[in-house]
């Protein structure tokens, strides 16, 4: 007989109950219209139990577990805490969704994003991932946010185009989750790493209520958390630029040196400095490579010692 499909729903929150609840409600409405009853959620309290709504939104609840973290983590080292603790309660063919907690993630989205597992359950690896069509922000956030894109494309080769709304076989969280790169970033490692990716264009919707609790500088900083599993892709690419800059700084200071007295100083003053900069520039990216070279393996042979343990 064929067993039932059971979904764990994984939501980091951060005094935002009274949102998750929602999006809870919404969720459970529709999954039932798909016919599918078995539905867990995991609630990973990033207040580190500061929010006293948790306990009391949640004590009867029967479908709803809560992790609680030491201390604040941020929403990406949450979820990737949670999926950690959770993962021994999660069986290798129940279906596993990462989304947020505040309804950008559209609960009413999720039969759509899983849709791809459930047409191909023999295919345990494959994880299907929201890829985001059109964004409801201002004017000001999208212009940051496509310079970003600019950017992120330069230094690693590809964009980013998705968040934490993503589904997965519990088989991921036996296999990958302790990836190294998930330690840096959650969303990103996705992008990062050859997975059999599903890529399923879904658009982003609007906050219920309220607004984000991240400004400026936690975007900021979760931007250039984003690059760090691309952390050898940028080492190389900048080896590459900067070693080009030296070669033309090289052939500009030859130049100026033959070209002639007129412009001979300020050429070999240009060519020097762009020579010297390139070659320092060059040399960290060395330096860049080296460690997160060095990291990878010490991170590999601690993911082989975990696999030993379990």
């Amino acid at each position: 007989m064929i067993q039932p499909l059971k979904i764990w729903i994984v939501c980091p929150c951060y005094f935002d109950v009274t949102l998750f609840l929602r999006v809870r409600e919404a969720a459970l409405a529709g999954l039932r219209a798909s016919h599918i009853t078995q539905v867990h959620f995991l609630v990973v309290d990033d207040s580190a139990g500061l929010d006293p709504e948790v306990s009391a939104s949640f004590a009867g609840l029967s479908d709803v577990r809560v992790i609680r973290p030491p201390y604040n983590l941020g929403h990406q080292a949450a979820l990737v805490y949670g999926l950690r603790q959770a993962g021994a309660s999660i069986s290798t063919d129940d279906i596993v969704i990462t989304m947020d907690s505040d309804g950008e993630d559209r609960p009413e989205d999720i039969p759509a994003l899983i849709a791809p597992i459930i047409a191909n359950l023999g295919r345990l690896d494959l994880v299907a991932v929201a890829r985001r069509t059109q964004r409801t922000e201002t004017a000001l956030f999208q212009t940051f946010y496509f310079c970003f894109k600019l950017f992120f494309r330069v230094a690693t080769g590809t964009v980013v185009r998705s968040g934490n709304f993503i589904a997965y076989r519990g088989w991921f969280l036996q296999h990958i989750i302790y990836h190294p790169h998930f330690d840096q970033c959650y969303s990103s490692s996705f992008i990062s790493l050859p997975l059999n990716l599903e890529m399923v264009p879904l658009a982003r919707g609007r906050r219920y209520l309220g607004r984000s609790k991240m400004g400026f500088w936690g975007l900021f900083t979760h931007g250039i958390r984003m690059l760090m599993p691309f952390t050898e892709k940028i080492a190389i690419r900048g080896i590459f630029a900067c070693s080009i800059l030296c070669v033309t700084f090289l052939l500009i200071f030859l130049g100026a040196w033959i070209w002639g007295d007129a412009y001979r100083r300020s050429g070999l003053l240009i060519a020097f400095t762009g020579f010297c900069s390139s070659l320092l520039l060059l040399g960290m990216h060395g330096v860049l490579f080296t460690t997160f070279s060095q990291t990878k393996s010490h991170s590999l042979r601690v993911l082989h010692d975990h696999d030993k343990i379990n």
